[in-house]
């Protein structure tokens, strides 16, 4: 049995982070390096500086990649869906400026359709 536990886990295949392999790290691992480092370099008053390199290391050996790909991909979709309303509404408010215009030109041509019956009503009244 400790056979195949071992087995098991030797199947899982367990991406940590480190300086040689940061180049290849997906994006949403980097920025989230970046970000720490940066919090470690600007905000002295942080805690964050205070750590050696060395320890900082350790901690983003220590990061969980899924979860990070896992929340940037939630926030991408987010994001999307997001934008597609935005495009939806424009569209819409598009279309209804679109039919107001439509309709305020018909109703421009109905007056002057109407004006010219009147100015031709009034030419027959007054030949009689």
């Amino acid at each position: 049995m400790c056979v195949c536990v071992c087995a098991y886990w030797n199947a899982i295949k367990v991406v940590r982070w480190s300086i040689e392999r940061h180049a290849r790290a997906p994006k949403a691992v980097k920025d989230v390096v970046l970000t720490m480092t940066m919090i470690r370099s600007i905000a002295a008053w942080s805690s964050i500086s205070l750590l050696p390199n060395e320890l900082l290391f350790l901690i983003f050996e220590l990061l969980d990649y899924d979860s990070i790909l896992r929340a940037s991909r939630d926030r991408s979709r987010h994001r999307h869906h997001q934008l597609e309303q935005e495009q939806e509404r424009q569209r819409r408010s598009r279309d209804e400026d679109e039919r107001s215009n439509q309709s305020s030109s018909s109703t421009s041509h109905d007056l002057k359709d109407d004006i010219k019956n009147i100015k031709e009503q009034k030419t027959k009244c007054q030949m009689m």
